[in-house]
């Protein structure tokens, strides 16, 4: 990796974590271009209560009942099942209903290992962005297993829907939160130890959640502003080569 950076101008990446990472292994000249996102369509106010109603099923006439979202490409590495076993185990204390949203190959075996929690809706991929935004509105918390994320994108999207997030200390995740709108779990964490995490997000206050994670994603810039520094970065780039006209 280092012979292969160091052949270059530049390296870019999304992280100053990845970028840190890259320096201690020796890799010259790595610039961090952090990823944005479109935030014009997600937001609080996108919250559906019949949805979330609907999302609840049996477990909606309680009002101690949480929602959880498992979102993305549902991979190994995402570590879906780790994710669904802290569920399992926390649903013993409190009602949980989950959303599974996304397709991969660890969908069938999620769907079976999900079966031991009282309410679980699985929804494929959706193009519908109100539909995604409503979703990511309407439920009390993102829980994210992935400990090799780049970045992130549903983790901000999420934030600035007003949902916060339990993530790894592992990989960008981390860098994208808040302990004010978050709890993180260590990276070798088992399933109880996630169950715990979710657990103390959920006592703690619900409104002050929502709105330190609306004001940290409004922190992360726009796609557009991600691609005016990276188009900056070029042009500087290309100065300092002497492409003057640039």
């Amino acid at each position: 990796m280092g012979r292969v950076c160091n052949s270059f101008d530049a390296t870019i990446v999304s992280g100053k974590w990845l970028e840190k990472l890259l320096r201690e292994k020796h890799c010259q000249r790595v610039y961090t271009i952090p990823f944005g996102f479109d935030r014009q369509d997600l937001g609080p106010d996108k919250m559906d209560l019949n949805l979330r109603q609907k999302l609840l099923g049996s477990l909606a006439d309680q009002p101690e009942a949480r929602l959880i979202l498992i979102c993305g490409r549902l991979a190994m590495d995402k570590r879906p099942l780790i994710l669904i076993d802290s569920l399992i185990e926390l649903s013993q204390k409190c009602p949980i209903a989950l959303v599974i949203v996304g397709d991969g190959p660890e969908r069938e075996a999620m769907a079976k290992r999900a079966a031991a929690l009282p309410m679980v809706t699985m929804l494929p991929f959706t193009r519908e962005r109100l539909e995604f935004a409503q979703i990511l509105a309407s439920v009390d918390a993102l829980l994210h297993g992935s400990l090799s994320e780049t970045f992130g994108f549903v983790l901000v999207e999420a934030l600035a829907s007003g949902t916060p997030v339990v993530v790894p200390q592992a990989g960008g995740a981390p860098e994208l939160v808040n302990p004010n709108c978050s709890e993180i779990y260590a990276e070798d964490a088992c399933a109880h130890d996630i169950a715990c995490a979710v657990a103390r997000l959920f006592n703690r206050p619900q409104k002050h959640l929502s709105a330190e994670a609306v004001e940290v994603a409004d922190k992360h810039p726009s796609f557009q502003g991600h691609f005016d520094a990276l188009f900056d970065f070029y042009r500087i780039q290309l100065q300092k080569r002497g492409f003057s006209n640039v």
